[in-house]
């Protein structure tokens, strides 16, 4: 028995973040829903729904989870430095890295400090000019058993993000 033939009659969504594109492969039959994102929208994760009205009968409205992520044009990578829990004798041995974009342009410019004591930056200008690579140590001297909490704070000579804040989060254990 053939499958029934299904129209795409109207596909809906909230947001302006992005647009979506319908395109026939077999008409009745497959369909290919393109989503674009837009972008010069607002940065940051979005969950959205599109909204697919279709000519069955059993299912007229089909609901298609959107979750959009758009970087901002300065931004880090991790977002977050999350040191996990680590042994107080294991402290000198830990190196993280932390990436600093800026997407567009070759004169990117930042200088990195943090709130956490015992926390060693040093960072240096990837060779396009777009971005810096941070190395993270701890100094076993100035860590202290307990909760680490705290920034990394990035101020840059870009107008539109001239501070960016990294949270800091660890926990330091005696064994």
């Amino acid at each position: 028995m053939p499958a029934a033939s299904l129209q795409i009659e109207k596909v809906e969504h909230p947001s302006e973040r992005f647009t979506t594109e319908l395109e026939t492969l077999e008409r009745g039959q497959h369909y290919r829903l393109t989503l674009v994102l837009k972008p010069n929208g607002p940065g940051g994760k979005v969950g959205d729904t599109i909204v697919v009205r279709t000519s069955s009968q059993r299912m007229p409205v089909l609901r298609v989870a959107a979750n959009t992520y758009l970087f901002e044009r300065v931004r880090t990578f991790p977002d977050i430095l999350d040191l996990g829990t680590l042994r107080a004798g294991d402290v000198g041995r830990v190196a993280l890295t932390l990436m600093v974009y800026r997407e567009g342009g070759s004169n990117f410019h930042a200088r990195l400090s943090t709130d956490v004591a015992g926390l060693n930056l040093k960072w240096e200008q990837g060779p396009k000019g777009d971005r810096y690579q941070t190395t993270i140590t701890l100094i076993p001297e100035k860590i202290r058993i307990g909760s680490i909490k705290g920034s990394i704070f990035i101020d840059t000579n870009d107008p539109e993000f001239p501070k960016v804040i990294v949270p800091v989060y660890g926990q330091i254990v005696e064994r």
